[in-house]
């Protein structure tokens, strides 16, 4: 632009880059409005130097106000609520496990539950913030809804009508002392790897009165099954433990560190605050207190028939509620990767399992295409896998090609091999 004054180059509007990919829509279309804004008072300024510095006075307004709007934007977009619907499938068990929360190398079926649907079990969105995981589904042993709302006491939550449990884990877990509106997930699985697991964050609004209660809620994950041979229903094993430790995950093994209002000294699991503890400060869902986005895993075999049961119930005051959140898709097993242009996965096959498929497409068809492949690795073609041919000639006219890798189940342990 051409000017009749001398530019004060530091008294002129500046014009700050921003990635694009940081910032919302809004806030680039309020940038861009600015932008103009700002090119317009240095075109005015060229024309009218007279009035120069009414200009840029304005110009200053604007800039404040940009900065204003940034902020609220930004508060806006690091402190969403967490979000939790209860309608129609999302209020379904079998929708919630098979779709929601099983994620690869496995299958669910047989889902069940016991306790109010309608009211207990929903699917959460916009968690990132609140808990540490974006979405999956959310039992409670209130009104699942509840989970949703803003801090604002302490013991919010309605008292469901249900006591007495009488489920033989839920009354080994109390020791056999009451409990009240439980909720049970449970289901079958069959897990292509021989390794299985799933995240989940547990919260509850005793985080702080319960500690070192043996009134606290309760909640386990239990898995039954081949070579599994613990005490609870069909040989079931507890598998909520917390990180590095056999203790199971709860208030009274993840808290703050202090004795709670009806909690003993000495009541607790281990002494001092739990690092994969955390107060809910923030305010973006209801519990008072909640774990770390944790991850549970446990040895299987490929192939076999599991059962898991989710169990979560009160104890105490059925006023102080409490919550499980297990994160979409996060329930899996390591089962296969597959090649399917133009997604890849890296993943792991294990001896005596499902192989690894890798599909070639070409919708023309092949001509007789000849590839040659470079096999590399600690594994050896044909011995620790079926062989493969190099080079490999693809079919006359046919547009898909499966090339598998098979390990071969030799009953020797070799650890992991590439």
């Amino acid at each position: 632009l051409k000017t009749k004054i001398p530019l004060k180059l530091h008294s002129y509007p500046t014009i700050q880059i921003l990635n694009p990919h940081t910032i919302s829509q809004k806030q680039q279309l309020f940038f861009f409005v600015n932008l103009l804004y700002s090119i317009l008072t240095l075109k005015l300024i060229s024309l009218y130097p007279r009035h120069q510095n009414q200009y840029l006075a304005r110009t200053k307004t604007m800039k404040n106000l940009s900065l204003l709007v940034l902020l609220l934007f930004c508060l806006n977009a690091t402190s969403q609520n967490l979000v939790v619907n209860n309608t129609g499938v999302n209020s379904d068990p079998i929708n919630l496990a098979t779709n929601v929360l099983s994620g690869g190398g496995l299958v669910v079926y047989n889902v069940t539950s016991s306790g109010l649907n309608d009211q207990q079990i929903g699917y959460y969105s916009s968690g990132t913030a609140a808990i540490g995981s974006a979405s999956g589904i959310a039992i409670s042993t209130g009104n699942v809804l509840d989970a949703g709302l803003s801090n604002t006491s302490a013991a919010l939550g309605p008292n469901l009508g249900a006591s007495g449990a009488t489920d033989a884990d839920i009354l080994q877990l109390t020791g056999a002392s009451p409990a009240s509106d439980w909720y049970i997930l449970e289901f079958d699985f069959i897990p292509q790897g021989n390794q299985i697991s799933m995240k989940y964050d547990f919260a509850s609004e005793e985080s702080q009165d319960y500690v070192c209660s043996n009134q606290a809620d309760g909640f386990a994950v239990l898995i039954s099954g081949p070579g599994f041979a613990g005490t609870f229903s069909s040989g079931g094993e507890r598998i909520s433990l917390v990180p590095s430790s056999t203790n199971p995950v709860g208030i009274n093994s993840i808290n703050n560190g202090v004795t709670g209002t009806f909690g003993t000294p000495g009541g607790c699991l281990g002494t001092g605050a739990s690092p994969y503890y955390n107060a809910n400060t923030d305010s973006l869902m209801e519990f008072n207190g909640y774990t770390d986005l944790l991850t549970l895993n446990a040895s299987v075999e490929c192939e076999q028939v599991y059962h898991m049961r989710i169990l979560l119930f009160d104890r105490g005051s059925k006023n102080y509620d409490s919550g499980i959140f297990l994160a979409e898709r996060s329930f899996t097993s390591n089962g296969t990767g597959v090649y399917d242009n133009p997604i890849y996965q890296d993943s792991v096959v294990v001896e005596g399992c499902a192989p690894y498929n890798f599909s070639i497409y070409n919708v023309a068809g092949f001509s007789n295409d000849v590839i040659n492949l470079s096999i590399t690795g600690t594994a050896t073609n044909g011995v620790d896998y079926n062989t493969i041919a190099n080079p490999m000639v693809l079919p006359v006219g046919e547009d898909y090609f499966l090339l598998q890798i098979n390990p071969i189940n030799d009953g020797i342990a070799e650890g992991t091999e590439y």
